[in-house]
């Protein structure tokens, strides 16, 4: 059951970059120019849903922290979240005055550690999200926090240490949307209203087959298409990742878990159906076009070959 979403900002929540540094002194910014209207009054309205199932939202950026809340502010989502983390503070923004008498944390400096720059801000983002589920009131189970990240390491580390864990495709800017109206998320108040229950049960169905795919971590490029290289890397390896691989001399999806008990299995791999429904169903199309030309071919070649024959 979720009780926290923490979300990041650059391509997660925005819709371009700003480099961490959102409301820079002596720039130009625009907010049409990293979030657009219709993202963002989707996220007010699923933000707001979530608010009212009592669920906490808090920011974890590699922004600078006073850039993340002037973003916030700019784009009119401030007031959904609970807290705000980013980086430590190296350029000049203007005051922070939109805060003055509001209610709620505000992340000391001292808790910024990094520099955007700097490296590894998977481990500092674990740390942060850790430190939001102890703070004073909240308290809760690591299982019960989702997170939403576009970069893959975030989501890795954040996965070994038992947060829910989902990476937003920063290239599609309703991504995060989808995802957070999931009926993997189970939070019936950002279901649409007027739904049957037969398009519900199909909708649950096929998000809960998304929802198993996106736990795996796409591992093709880096073992080459090939399962025996998966195979071998994790004999050698202890770490428990569960991975899918589209083995390219097969022509399928294979994954490491036991696609009848649902079994982790580490080094040994499956083809998965799951995985493998939605790539024939991408296909499908592209083979009925095939299999029309073919059918196309065959017809007339017999007519060409009879008109031959007779001259």
């Amino acid at each position: 059951m979720i009780k926290f979403l923490i979300l990041d900002l650059d391509l997660t929540i925005s819709t371009a970059h700003t480099r961490g540094i959102y409301k820079k002194e002596g720039i130009n910014w625009n907010i049409s120019d990293y979030i657009t209207i219709d993202k963002k009054e989707k996220l007010i309205n699923c933000l707001g849903k979530l608010k009212a199932c009592g669920v906490k939202i808090y920011l974890c950026s590699r922004g600078e922290l006073n850039a993340c809340y002037w973003f916030l502010n700019d784009s009119e989502l401030l007031e959904y979240f609970d807290g705000v983390f980013g980086a430590i503070n190296t350029e000049e923004y203007p005051a922070l005055d939109f805060l003055s008498n509001r209610d709620r944390y505000q992340l000391e400096l001292n808790q910024a550690t990094k520099n955007k720059n700097e490296q590894g801000w998977e481990f500092e983002k674990v740390r942060h999200i850790l430190h939001i589920s102890q703070i004073q009131g909240n308290r809760v189970e690591i299982a019960s926090i989702y997170f939403f990240d576009d970069t893959i390491e975030n989501i890795i580390e954040a996965r070994k240490n038992g947060i829910r864990s989902y990476q937003v495709d920063g290239k599609n800017e309703m991504s995060l949307i989808t995802i957070m109206k999931s009926d993997f998320l189970n939070i019936k108040c950002l279901k649409e209203e007027g739904e049957s229950k037969q398009e519900s049960a199909d909708k649950m169905r096929d998000e809960s087959a998304d929802k198993m795919r996106d736990e795996f971590i796409d591992q093709t490029e880096k073992f080459q298409g090939s399962v025996s290289n998966a195979i071998r890397h994790f004999k050698k390896n202890s770490e428990k990742l569960k991975v899918k691989i589209f083995s390219k001399r097969l022509r399928e999806w294979y994954a490491n878990i036991n696609p009848r008990t649902g079994e982790y299995t580490h080094e040994e791999f499956y083809p998965h159906p799951e995985f493998n429904k939605k790539y024939i169903l991408n296909n499908q199309s592209d083979n009925l076009v095939n299999k029309d030309y073919k059918r196309l071919y065959l017809k007339y070649k017999k007519k060409y070959l009879k008109l031959k024959n007779s001259l």
